[in-house]
């Protein structure tokens, strides 16, 4: 191996053909010999940090604490979580999604039949004398608060969220 200083670029010979070649060549420009091993453009992952580890940990799972965690939140709440025995989380989340799932019934129902826990996107007409109802409305009773309706402005009368009448104001 011959090595220049200053200007003049290091060289090598080919252990084939026994050509000088610059040092950084990898392949010999006269037999296309291997001079030294290619590096890759890439560098590859270091250890941990690979497909393998992106994964998740099979001994982790999601359980009723981590359900209350995420759905209560705060501090307090997870001092009560952690006191609290598993079998007592996995009870609590089981009647709090079946109660959920009871409420979602319920407004499906009552949307469908057109009862106090429907929920109704059409527009009202007064029943007394058919002046459409407004789009926002101010509750005048407890009842009008809790199950919808209204009264209308042109004659007074009450009336449900589904624009049946419930009484007449005089």
């Amino acid at each position: 191996m011959t090595v220049r200083w200053g200007n003049a670029v290091a060289e090598t010979t080919c252990t084939k053909c026994g050509v000088h070649v610059d040092v950084s060549h990898i392949f010999c420009t006269s037999c296309e010999a291997v001079l030294q091993t290619p590096m890759p453009l890439i560098k590859s992952a270091p250890e941990g940090y690979g497909p393998a580890s992106c994964s998740l940990n099979p001994t982790k799972r999601i359980d009723a604490k981590f359900i209350a965690r995420v759905a209560l939140g705060g501090w307090f709440l997870d001092i009560v979580i952690d006191a609290l025995p598993d079998h007592v989380m996995n009870v609590a989340v089981v009647v709090t999604a079946s109660v959920l799932f009871l409420c979602i019934l319920l407004v499906a129902y009552g949307t469908v039949t057109k009862n106090g826990w429907g929920v109704n996107l059409e527009p009202v007409f007064c029943p007394a004398c058919g002046s459409p109802t407004r789009k926002v409305r101010r509750p005048e009773s407890l009842r009008q608060a809790l199950w919808g309706g209204g009264t209308c402005g042109q004659c007074g009368c009450e009336m449900d969220k589904w624009g049946r009448l419930i009484g007449l104001r005089h």
